[in-house]
Formats: C-alpha cells, sequence, structure tokens
C-alpha cells in the first residue's frame, strides 16, 4: 500500500473514532440529563415531604420519616456528584456562556456546599431523632425526664460535631461564588434562605456541643440567675433586682428559687469591700454589695463580681450566671403564651407582663414590713410557671420559634451567660453570648454607657441618641466627636429635682419613672484615644445626695477591657427637659492600609445592654481627593468625601468605607 494510501486509511481511521467519541459524548450527556433530570425531581419531592412532615410542627413530626428524607437527600446529592462530579471542575472555564455561565462557573463551589449540606442534614437528622424519640416517649409523663435529656445530649455529640464541621465547609464554600446576582433565580433564593439561617443554625450547633457541661448528666450545677430591672437602667442592663438560683442535679433541675437583690449580702455579720469610687462620690455607697456588682460594661467581669458577692453572702458555690431583663420575659412569653402562675393568682401574657411586674412592687396596702419583703417577688413564681411550661408542655410551643427568639435576645443583649467552665466560657465569647465588650483590633470603637444613679425608674421614659462625626487626615489619624442627647417624657409634679427617693407606701411606680435622670454616663474608644475636649455639667454642693460637688468636667474612668479607654461624667435631666453630653477624642491611625492608596475604615458600635431601641449617626469625613469605593452597609448618603450612615441600636453595628486616596510623586 502507498504511502498515500495508508495516510488516507488512518485520516478516514481518525474520522470514525472521533465520530464514535462524539456519539458516545452524546450518548453519556443524554443519560446523564435523564439522571440529572431525575434527580432534580427527587430534590423536589424530597423538599416536599419535609414541608409535610413538618406542617403541624417539629413535635408533630414522625422523627423516622424526617430522617429517611434526610438520607434520601444524601442519596441524591451522591448521585448528582457521580454524574456531574467528573466535569465540574471545568464549570469555571465556560462562565462566558450566555444564561447558564454564571451557573457553570459556581458548579463547583454550589456542589461543594450540597455534599457538606447534605452531611449536615443527614448528622443533625441524627441527633434530632434521638430527642424527638426521647420526647415522644415521656408523653405521658408529667414532665420531661431532665436526666434522660442529659444523657441523649452526651450521646449525640458525635453527630452535632459531624454537622458543625460540615456547616464549616458549607461557609467556606459559600464564600467562593462569583457573580452570583446572575445566577437562576431558584438558586438565590435558596442562597438567601442559607444566609438568613446560617447564624441561627452555627450558634445553636455550637451551644449544642457544649451543652454536656452545661447540663452534666452526672453532676451539680447552681446557676445564679440576675434579673435586671431596664427602667433603673445599669451597665449590664439594669438595676439587679432579684436574685435565683437554678440547681441541676445529674441533669435533673432541682429547684428555682428567687430573693430580693438586697437579701443576698450578709454584711451585718461580715466585712464588705469598698464599692468604686464613683459610686461612693455620687451616692453615697459604703459597701460594695451583690446589687451593685454590674458596675462595669463588660458582661463576664461584672459576672464574676456578682458570683464572688453571691457566694460570700450566701455560701453557695456558683457556676455561671445567667442575666436576664424584662424584656427578655416578654419575648419568651410571646413564645409560650398566656401562663397561668398559681401562686400569684394570676394569668400572665406577653402584653400584660411588664405591667403586671411593676403593680407588684408597688404597696397596695400591704403593711410596710410584708411589702418590702415581697415587693420583688413576683420573678420567682412567675419563672417557676414558665420553666413548667416549657418542660411539661413541650408540644404547646415552636421549639424553632423558642430558638429564633431566644437567639434574639441573646443579639440584642436581654439575655446574657457568663460560666466558669472553660470550653462553655470560650464558646460564649465566640458567640458574643457573652455581653463582653467586643473592641476588635484595628477597629474603631464606640460604646456609650448610662449607670442610673438617681435611686428611680425613669429609664422608662428616657429616649436617647447618639451622634458620631470622625474626620480623617491625609495621614490617616482621626478626630472623633461623640454626642450623645436625651429627652425625658415623664412629667415631674413635685418641681426641683431632688437626688435620692424616700420609699414609702405611699410611693407608686409611676412616681419613680415621672422623676428626674440622674446620669453617669461614660463612653468608650479605642485605647489610644485621647480626650481634647468635652462638655461640662456641673452641680454645685448640695444636689448630690452625699453633698459632693461635681465639677462638670469630664474624668478617665478606669475601664477593665482590653483595646478600651472610658471617660465619664454627670448630668441631671428634668421630666420635659433635653440634656446633650459630648466628648471629642484625638485617636492615631486607625485604618487599614493607612499607608497605601486604598485604605479602610471601620468602626464597631456597641449597644449597651438593656437599653430601649436608640437611633445612632454616623457622619465620616474622608481626607480630600478621597474616592469612596464601597462601604458596608449601604449609605443614608455620600456627598463628596461625607459618608453619612443612620442606623437603630437594636443589636451592635458595624460600619465600613473602602476608599482610594489619590497618591502624589515626590
Amino acid at each position: 500500500m502507498t504511502d498515500h494510501g495508508k495516510v488516507a486509511r488512518q485520516r478516514r481511521l481518525f474520522r470514525i473514532l472521533l465520530l464514535s467519541g462524539f456519539v458516545l459524548v452524546l450518548l453519556w450527556a443524554a443519560i446523564s440529563t435523564v439522571r440529572l433530570l431525575a434527580v432534580a425531581d427527587s430534590l423536589r419531592q424530597r423538599q416536599e415531604a419535609a414541608e409535610g412532615l413538618l406542617a403541624n410542627g417539629i413535635w408533630r413530626a414522625e422523627h423516622n420519616a424526617m430522617q429517611a428524607v434526610a438520607v434520601g437527600l444524601r442519596q441524591d446529592v451522591l448521585e448528582l456528584q457521580s454524574i456531574a462530579g467528573p466535569l465540574v471542575w471545568l464549570g469555571p472555564y465556560f462562565g462566558w456562556v450566555p444564561e447558564a455561565g454564571p451557573l457553570l462557573a459556581n458548579a463547583p463551589a454550589l456542589l461543594d456546599m450540597a455534599d457538606a449540606g447534605s452531611r449536615a442534614a443527614l448528622a443533625g437528622s441524627e441527633a434530632s431523632a434521638v430527642l424527638l424519640a426521647l420526647t415522644r416517649a415521656n408523653e405521658d409523663s408529667d414532665r420531661l425526664n431532665m436526666g434522660e435529656v442529659a444523657v441523649a445530649l452526651a450521646d449525640i455529640q458525635p453527630s452535632v460535631q459531624t454537622a458543625n464541621l460540615a456547616l464549616k465547609e458549607v461557609a467556606v464554600a459559600r464564600e467562593r461564588l462569583v457573580v452570583e446576582e446572575q445566577l437562576p433565580w431558584r438558586v438565590r433564593q435558596l442562597l438567601a434562605q442559607y444566609d438568613r439561617e446560617r447564624s441561627l443554625i452555627e450558634d445553636w450547633l455550637a451551644i449544642a456541643a457544649v451543652m454536656p457541661s452545661l447540663l452534666p448528666a452526672d453532676q451539680t450545677r447552681n446557676y445564679l440567675i440576675m434579673a435586671q430591672n431596664e427602667d433603673e437602667l445599669r451597665p449590664t442592663g439594669g438595676f439587679i433586682s432579684g436574685a435565683g438560683v437554678l440547681r441541676l442535679e445529674n441533669g435533673h433541675i432541682v429547684s428555682i428559687d428567687f430573693d430580693d437583690a438586697n437579701l443576698v449580702d450578709a454584711w451585718q455579720t461580715k466585712p464588705y469591700p469598698e464599692p468604686p469610687a464613683p459610686l461612693q462620690t455620687l451616692m453615697g455607697s459604703e459597701m460594695f454589695l451583690f446589687r451593685d456588682a454590674n458596675y462595669w460594661p463588660d458582661f463576664p467581669h461584672s459576672a464574676e463580681q456578682a458570683m464572688r458577692l453571691f457566694e460570700y453572702g450566701q455560701e453557695l458555690p456558683l457556676d455561671g450566671v445567667i442575666a436576664i431583663d424584662q424584656r427578655f420575659v416578654q419575648l419568651v412569653l410571646e413564645v409560650t403564651g398566656p401562663i397561668g402562675v398559681p401562686e400569684l393568682e394570676q394569668t400572665v401574657s406577653a402584653n400584660s407582663v411588664i405591667e403586671q411586674i411593676r403593680a407588684e412592687w408597688e404597696p397596695s396596702g400591704r403593711p410596710v414590713e410584708t411589702w418590702m419583703a415581697n415587693r420583688k417577688s413576683f420573678m420567682g413564681p412567675l419563672a417557676n410557671a414558665m420553666l413548667q411550661q416549657l418542660l411539661n408542655r413541650p408540644d404547646s410551643f415552636d421549639p424553632v420559634y423558642l430558638l429564633r427568639t431566644l437567639h434574639a435576645a441573646f443579639e440584642q443583649r436581654h439575655l446574657q451567660l457568663y460560666m466558669r467552665n472553660d470550653e462553655v466560657a470560650a464558646t460564649l465569647h465566640t458567640l458574643a453570648w457573652d455581653g463582653h465588650q467586643v473592641a476588635p483590633v484595628g477597629w474603631d470603637y464606640l460604646q456609650v454607657i448610662d449607670y442610673n444613679i438617681g435611686f428611680n425608674k425613669v429609664g422608662a421614659n428616657v429616649v436617647r441618641a447618639t451622634e458620631y462625626d470622625v474626620t480623617i487626615d491625609e495621614s490617616g489619624d482621626s478626630r472623633a466627636t461623640v454626642r450623645v442627647s436625651y429627652e425625658n417624657q415623664g412629667r415631674l409634679d413635685s418641681g426641683r429635682c431632688q437626688h435620692g427617693t424616700d420609699y414609702s407606701l405611699a410611693t407608686r411606680y409611676t412616681d419613680l419613672a415621672n422623676d428626674c435622670y440622674w446620669n453617669f454616663v461614660r463612653v468608650y474608644s479605642v485605647s489610644e484615644a485621647e480626650l481634647t475636649t468635652a462638655s461640662e455639667h456641673p452641680l454645685d454642693s448640695g444636689r448630690l445626695l452625699t453633698g459632693a460637688r461635681w465639677s462638670g468636667q469630664a474624668q478617665s474612668i478606669a475601664s477593665v477591657s482590653d483595646g478600651t479607654v472610658a471617660v465619664g461624667n454627670v448630668f441631671v435631666v428634668a421630666p420635659g427637659e433635653h440634656q446633650e453630653a459630648s466628648f471629642t477624642f484625638w485617636r492615631p491611625k486607625l485604618e487599614a492600609g493607612a499607608a497605601s492608596a486604598v485604605r479602610q475604615y471601620r468602626l464597631y458600635v456597641q449597644k449597651q445592654a438593656g437599653l430601649k431601641n436608640e437611633r445612632v449617626r454616623v457622619k465620616i469625613e474622608l481626607p480630600a481627593g478621597a474616592t469612596v469605593l464601597e462601604t458596608e452597609p449601604l449609605p443614608t448618603t455620600i456627598d463628596g468625601q461625607t459618608v453619612r450612615f443612620e442606623s437603630d441600636l437594636t443589636v451592635d453595628r458595624q460600619f465600613v468605607i473602602e476608599y482610594r486616596m489619590q497618591m502624589t510623586g515626590p
């Protein structure tokens, strides 16, 4: 055969092989498409099955059926991987394809999210099945067996750890997505749902991992419950009006006892230390007592002081602190619905509880001895009734709604936890559920802390707003002015503001709310900040009950939190009046990349626990010639180099501005 014939034959063979390969690819694609459509239909059916099982609430869902759905979901994802996995790595190279390009470009990350997410769902269903089965086994009992719950929480830890690790993989894959605004609508909806639920799921799984330490099956735990009244605002949420001890033995809740916080201390028989200096000067305090333990806004520090004082007065060892306020009680009642409290012969609801707490405080014709001993005893019976409702009738409320509500309470600092167990403490710190002062390294920081020194409940009528103006120069140094305004919406009948309150059988809660606001304000900034100017609020001798004169000048206040410095002042706001306190600081370079063309200014504003919703306005004046590149969140306005934000302060807020400087040559 001639060379020409051999070449022709090779060409024909090559064309046949190429055509065969093409046919095989088409056949593979056709089969894969059929399989993909089958998987898609199966996934849709899984979703419908899950929604049907949960239609009547999670307590009534058949846990075996729910676990079967999770197993099926995992099988579908594995099938999806076997179909698309071999070629999914090619997806990013076809991002240019019209319409399908964005989906192809994100295919590897989306498949990884599906893989890790299905593993997390399967592990979560296994853990949930154990707890739901335990609940079903106790349906005929008059209460949930908490000892069995404690054992079950230890048994499900492998599943909890698997779910935790898988969710971390989901989060990593989520960060790899690009041009997601061009993804199909259905995919964007699923991503938005994940983003909304991510924090809730991750945070509660983190808590589930340490639950065996919080609720041990073979040990005793004593948790101090601090009831704080935000109407008399204090640094960690409010005046400590009540103290209770939640006692656990081998996982069982043995008791929950509440008492007036004034009865905790044994000052008649034991020596007590001196209180922080401002409490001596401003309020005439001679001893550091339990009721004043929350002097510091950093909750772990104040909680530790409270535990030591409680242990000293009551001679009972403690393992942690649970701090709640009136708003927290209201939130839980929104979940449980109205609850009957036999000891009080009352039914308490979310709409009525605040007024009922205030009414119980008042004398109402009781002898003075009885009133003084029992005026704060409402919380004990109520706490017991709420606990019994949650334990004995778990099918009467939506547990997911409860978890959402508790999560919101932590975020808004109506609920704070401090534990002496190192593992639990580390988890609470990471979640910021321990109420610690944050002050991230490299960020600007602001927290305004009020301390009601007026012995009244005027916080119910005071509205606070904060303005924060920052001017940054070309070197990166900055000047920041904090202006905090107060409006007292109460009504004063007695005329001139009188420091201190004379309690008697004629005292009404409304009298204490319609009073003057005697406020000791502290402003926390970054540790490098230097106070340059501040408003002055002098108080003449005799205005304070101690007889001391307040010069009106801002003073440095010791801070126990790393990375922060504090200054404070004192002023009075009469009902119907408005008052503003201001502080100006100079700070060295706070920006990321201060020496480069692209810089970033970051501000963390931390909420005071217990404070009602307040407005915060932030204005950032960038250096001349700066161009704003990006902000988070979206600003209210951008006018040249001036960027303004406005937000509520129901939770901590972060403000970030990335901008470009005009770089000049030598």
